[in-house]
């Protein structure tokens, strides 16, 4: 699994976390400290959601992807 940047308002610790969204399972990345979500992804036998969120998570304004 890839390494979490801190949160980019608060600088806190984000966490990789699962839940439910319309009844499909989804992964999304969460800071501990301001509770800031990131973008989520539905998980799916082809798609890598908790990549897809670490890399949402990770993204910086102005960073090249």
């Amino acid at each position: 699994m890839s390494d979490l940047k801190p949160c980019p308002f608060c600088g806190g610790e984000g966490e990789l976390s699962s839940g439910k969204y319309d009844g499909k399972d989804i992964s999304y990345v969460m800071c501990k400290e301001c509770m800031c979500r990131g973008e989520f992804f539905f998980v799916s036998p082809k798609y890598a959601s908790e990549i897809k969120a670490i890399q949402a998570w990770n993204r910086r304004e102005g960073e090249q992807p």
